[in-house]
């Protein structure tokens, strides 16, 4: 049994409609300019620059106007391209 007083920071509602797509560029404070991969409710899976692919809940991110100069088109060249930012 795990115990300690955790608190719940979001809450994930996959019955939740997003206003994010596959595609579309969002900024995490933490893990940099990214792209969405996959939506689900109000999860997103992301392809982060830096920090490789992540699930997030929507909140934590905010839509980017557009990547950083270095940034491959997204997110068809992520994969590819992921190793060069290690």
């Amino acid at each position: 049994m795990i115990e300690g007083d955790g608190r719940l920071v979001a809450p994930s509602d996959a019955s939740a409609g997003s206003d994010y797509k596959r595609g579309d560029p969002v900024f995490h404070i933490k893990f940099g300019y990214g792209a969405v991969r996959a939506v689900d409710g109000n999860k997103l899976t992301m392809a982060f620059e830096k920090a490789g692919e992540k699930r997030v809940i929507e909140s934590f991110v905010e839509k980017a106007e557009s990547m950083t100069s270095t940034a491959p088109s997204w997110p068809t060249e992520v994969s590819a391209t992921h190793a060069r930012w290690r």
